[in-house]
Parts: structure tokens; C-alpha cells; sequence
């Protein structure tokens, strides 16, 4: 009975320092205001982290002009802190948390030739650096998000302990390149371009709809280079996602430009937008001049992830120029893209004092001159880094011999690339009998030691791989349960503690007088009055411990079993659902559809 109380003592003070944790989230800062050739700056400070924590930090950037510019992104100021904590560290620098923090930018029409996520050293260290970040075509008054997203590898060990880092964000809004167009004849007088408005399509149970507006020139209309303009606007209560903005044009007509950049097939333009904000506006730009004199009917059609779906379309006459224009090409521009290949660790397996090599190729597969950081992880610790020059297409093999190193197994990765080596001791060899085939009387012994101890060996074994294998399994139901309640809309005290109890799940628990124990002894019952443990049914069993339940259930069926290997969570919700789901709750089984089919849950923590 007093071993109970000391572990009720030990899980009321985990639930403390949980909810004493801050949770990741958008920092809430003002908007950087800029105008046409000004800068302006943020800074960022990341300490007090571990390995496998991620964090969100949310830049809000204002165009306060009057002109439209392509905004600039680029850091300095990076400061790496040592802690108070002694560490190891193979190498000088080694320890720093620049060289293991990683970041991944994301933003509306943004471009990069970085190759993400990457380390706060391989982004732009200035305006004019070969590696850049560029968010295209900000107009005047517009409001753009900018996420930085960083990551901890959960690899990384307790060489960053204590350390902390900082660096300056820089913003600089700098004037649109200038676009050429061919020459066109003199304008006739044209009559005034009408609007054409289509409305939202009807309400749905969760939005509203999508707009999209076209203004084009009518009636009869010359050849020469017109500008079509469509604005998509979001008339949702909620932001849209996965924008798929379609424009069809006649074949009298002939492509010129776009503003942004379509892909265009045939007389088919298609954008992929990612995301529209309540209330939100893009507009596109699209150059076309005309071919063939004819009646023209041009459609547009914009569709989201959500199911929203709006369309419009307008008539004019086109009449073809006497000389076509020259048709104007853009090319696109494709960054360096660099890819590790053909990794090879040999030889793989060596005795003590015995060197390795490892042999790598470097591809640059873009379309343009670029470098590239290399990174060489051994054991989850820098080995070395080195930074790489290649021309588009170029390839490079190299190759890197390691000094001896202790007994063990050492993870290789470079690049994404992954292989590994194993160092290892041999037994002494026994000495050959000389007189006859009998075992000698005076190694008798040493052998049934011999044979004892690798019973023991192997008995420890399979323990170790029991318990881990229970471990991960409830690591992966509080990952789950927690997703679910998230989805659910329920609140972060009761996410925070679904994912404690989903490790700390006890049958002990029983005699505890806690409120919250009771989802640790409640999570075998099912709604119909089956499982063990107090004999409880439908809406009198805990909603946490009904979570707990599915998420439970489903982990089983999709992880791996001496009877079964793991499968997809794709199978295993169609395995729960044909045979499992009517004795779950049925607002928690939605929940875990929702998650499911919309590709909005995986899990962290892997048996293998």
C-alpha cells in the first residue's frame, strides 16, 4: 500500500511540471512594416531545449506602400551559447546548437533554392547571397505569414544541454524585375472592361465558399498583348486549403506571361495556391495576344480542399494583328537541387584498431550553379561538414577514412543517405588438442561458463525486447489519444493528460482516490458493459478513458505482432471499422476517420 502512494506522489508531480510545460506555438508579434527599398529586422533566441522538441514562430510582414516589390529574407547575428553543463564534444564547435537545430520556412509564393529542412548556417547570410528567400509579388498593403518552423533531432543526445541560440531575421522589400513585351501596335479605344462576379456556391456545414472574379477585355479587341486579371477571394468563415485555380482560354489566343507563374498546358493555365485566409484576396495576372481572328469565351474554375468550387466565364471577339507578336517564353527557374547518393561503408564490420572508409556521390540534379552544406553524422554526432560547389548536373564522388574507434555500432548518415558499421571484439580462440578428439579435462569448466553465460545473455535479451516493445506501444497510444482529443476540439489540460496516462497507464492505479486515475482503469471497459475493472457501460465510463479505448485498439491493429507485421494506418482504420468500431464510442471513432483520411496524423515513435 505505501509503494501506491509513492507512485500517485510521482504521477501528480509529472502532471505538474506537464502543465507547467509551454506548448509550441505562432509567437503573437507585430507586423515588420516595410515600404519599397526599406528593411526591417526580428530577432529569435532558442535555449532550454531537448532532443525531439519542435517549435513555430509566426513573422507577420506588412507592405505599408503604395508599390509592389518581391520581399527579401535572410539571417545574421547567429550566436551560438555554451551551457554551464560539461558535455562531450568530438570536435571543437561540435556542440553548438546551430550545427543540430533545423529549420523549415514556409509562406505563400515562396522560393528557394535551399533545401529544407536545413541548418540556420546553410540559410542567406545576406540580401545578395547565392542561397536566397523570396516571397514574389507583395502588393501594396498586402499582409503575408512567414512560419519558421525548428526541430531538435530526437537523436541528438546531451551534447547541447544548456546551450542556447540566437540570430537576427532580415527583411528587405526590393523592386519587381522588369518584364519584357514585345512591341504593340498603336491601342484602339476600347469600351469599358465589365466585372464579372459569380457567387459562392451554397452553404456547407463547415464553410461558406469561394469567390472568383475575372475582368477581361470585351467586345471587339485587338491582338496585341492584353492583360486578363482573376481575383480568388475566400467568402469562407474559415481559411481554405490545397487552392486549385483554373483558367481556360481559346486557341485564338496565344500565351505570353503570368503573374504568378501557372503551368500551362495547351490553352490550359493551372496555379496551385496553398493556403487563403478568412477574407484573403490573390489576384493573377495573365498576358495573352491574339492569333486568329475569332470569337473567345474564356472560364475560370477554383476548387479547395475543403469542397468549396466556384466558376466563371465571359465572351469578346478578339481580331488578330496583321504580324502575330512574337510569342514571349518564360523559362522557369529551377534552383541547384542537390542529392546524396550511393553511400558505401566499407568494410562494414572490422576489429579493433582496423580504419573504415566511406564513399559518397553528390549530384547536383537543378538547373542552376550552386553549393551545398555537406553534413557527415556518425553515432548521431558531427563528424565533419564541409560546403560543396557543383554546376547543374555536376556530380562529385568522394570519400572519408576514419581513424579506429572504439567496440560498438555506428549509425552513418549523410545527406538523408544512411548506412553503418558495426566494431567488434573476437572471443579467444581455444587451444587445439594435440593427443586425442576428448575434451580436455582443464577447459571443461571455462565451457560450461561459456555456455552459461550466453543463457544469460540471451535471457536479458528477450527481456529488454519485451519491455521495449510494451514501452513504444504506450508512447504511440498517448501520440495517438492526444491527436484525438485535439481533434475533438477538448481542452489542452485534457490533451496534456491523456498523453502523461498513456504512458503511465497502471492497473495499480485502482484504490487511487485521483479523479484522473480513474481513465487508467477505465480504458478496458467498452460501451456496451464488456472488458474488466469496475462494471461500467455507455456514458458512465470517462470520455478521456473512451479515448484511451480507441486509440488503444487501433495501435494494436496497426503495429507489428509475432502474428502479424505492421500495416498501413489506411488498413488498419478499414480492419477497425469492419470489426471494432460499434464497441467504441462513436464521436471518439469519428475523430480518429477525421485524422486518419485527411492525413493529419502519424506516428512519432517507431518499433523499429
Amino acid at each position: 500500500m505505501k509503494s501506491r502512494w509513492y507512485l500517485i506522489l510521482v504521477i501528480i508531480l509529472g502532471l505538474a511540471l506537464f502543465s507547467s510545460l509551454a506548448v509550441p506555438v505562432a509567437a503573437a508579434n507585430p507586423p515588420v512594416k516595410l515600404v519599397l527599398g526599406g528593411t526591417g529586422t526580428t530577432s529569435w533566441n532558442i535555449g532550454g531545449v531537448k532532443p525531439g522538441n519542435t517549435g513555430t514562430q509566426l513573422i507577420t510582414i506588412l507592405n505599408n506602400g503604395t508599390d509592389a516589390g518581391n520581399l527579401t529574407v535572410w539571417v545574421s547575428n547567429i550566436v551560438n551559447t555554451e551551457g554551464t553543463n560539461p558535455k562531450f564534444q568530438p570536435t571543437p564547435g561540435s556542440g553548438d546548437l546551430g550545427s543540430y537545430v533545423t529549420f523549415t520556412i514556409l509562406s505563400s509564393r515562396m522560393t528557394s533554392n535551399i533545401s529544407m529542412p536545413a541548418l540556420v548556417n546553410s540559410l542567406p547570410q545576406n540580401a545578395a547571397d547565392t542561397h536566397y528567400i523570396k516571397v514574389l509579388s507583395m502588393a501594396a498593403g498586402e499582409t503575408i505569414s512567414i512560419d519558421w518552423n525548428w526541430n531538435l533531432p530526437a537523436g541528438t543526445g546531451n551534447v547541447v544541454q544548456g546551450d542556447s541560440l540566437s540570430y537576427t531575421i532580415n527583411y528587405a522589400l526590393e523592386d519587381l524585375p522588369p518584364t519584357s513585351t514585345a512591341p504593340a501596335p498603336p491601342a484602339l479605344p476600347l469600351p469599358a472592361q465589365p466585372t464579372f462576379t459569380l457567387p459562392s456556391p451554397p452553404p456547407q456545414p463547415e464553410i461558406a465558399g469561394v469567390g472568383i472574379t475575372m475582368s477581361v477585355p470585351s467586345g471587339t479587341v485587338s491582338g496585341a498583348p492584353k492583360s486578363y486579371v482573376m481575383d480568388v477571394s475566400n467568402t469562407a468563415a474559415v481559411a481554405l486549403n490545397d487552392l486549385t485555380v483554373t483558367f481556360v482560354f481559346p486557341e485564338s489566343l496565344s500565351y505570353q506571361s503570368s503573374i504568378p507563374l501557372g503551368t500551362v498546358t495547351g490553352n490550359r493555365i493551372t496555379w496551385n495556391l496553398s493556403a487563403l485566409d478568412i477574407g484573403e484576396m490573390r489576384e493573377i495576372t495573365i498576358v495573352l495576344s491574339g492569333v486568329n481572328s475569332a470569337a473567345s469565351v474564356f472560364t475560370a474554375t477554383v476548387t479547395t480542399r475543403e469542397g468549396a468550387k466556384a466558376d466563371a466565364s465571359v465572351n469578346t471577339t478578339v481580331l488578330a494583328t496583321s504580324t502575330p507578336p512574337p510569342q514571349l517564353t518564360v523559362a522557369p527557374v529551377i534552383p541547384a537541387v542537390f542529392e546524396v547518393r550511393n553511400l558505401t561503408v566499407n568494410p562494414v564490420q572490422v576489429k579493433p584498431g582496423e580504419s573504415i572508409t566511406i564513399s559518397y556521390q553528390v549530384i547536383n540534379t537543378g538547373g542552376q550553379t550552386g553549393e551545398f552544406k555537406l553534413v557527415i553524422l556518425i553515432h548521431g554526432l558531427l563528424q565533419t561538414s564541409q560546403l560543396i560547389k557543383l554546376e547543374a548536373g555536376e556530380a562529385q564522388t568522394m570519400s572519408l577514412t576514419l581513424p579506429p574507434v572504439d567496440p560498438g555500432t555506428y549509425p552513418v548518415e549523410i545527406g538523408g543517405e544512411k548506412a553503418g558499421f558495426t566494431v567488434g571484439t573476437l572471443p579467444p580462440a581455444l587451444p587445439a588438442s594435440t593427443t586425442s578428439p576428448k575434451v580436455n579435462g582443464n577447459l571443461l569448466i571455462p565451457l560450461i561458463l561459456l555456455v552459461i553465460g550466453e543463457a544469460v545473455v540471451v535471457f536479458y535479451i528477450v527481456i529488454f525486447m519485451k519491455r521495449r516493445h510494451r514501452t513504444r506501444h504506450q508512447m504511440r497510444v498517448a501520440e495517438l489519444a492526444s491527436a484525438i482529443a485535439r481533434e475533438m476540439n477538448l481542452s489542452k489540460k485534457l490533451v496534456k493528460m491523456l498523453l502523461l496516462f498513456g504512458i503511465l497507464r497502471d492497473p495499480d492505479l485502482v484504490e487511487s482516490p485521483y479523479p484522473e486515475a480513474k481513465t487508467a482503469i477505465q480504458y478496458n471497459r467498452r460501451l456496451k458493459g464488456s472488458g474488466y475493472q469496475q462494471k461500467l457501460a455507455g456514458d458512465n465510463i470517462l470520455l478521456e478513458a473512451r479515448i484511451m479505448a480507441v486509440a488503444d485498439m487501433f495501435e494494436t491493429i496497426s503495429s507489428p505482432r509475432p502474428y502479424h507485421p505492421a500495416i498501413g494506418l489506411d488498413q488498419a482504420l478499414e480492419e477497425f471499422s469492419r470489426s471494432k468500431s460499434a464497441l467504441y464510442a462513436a464521436d471518439v471513432v469519428q475523430a480518429l476517420i477525421r485524422l486518419v483520411k485527411q492525413g493529419n496524423f502519424k506516428f512519432r515513435t517507431q518499433y523499429s
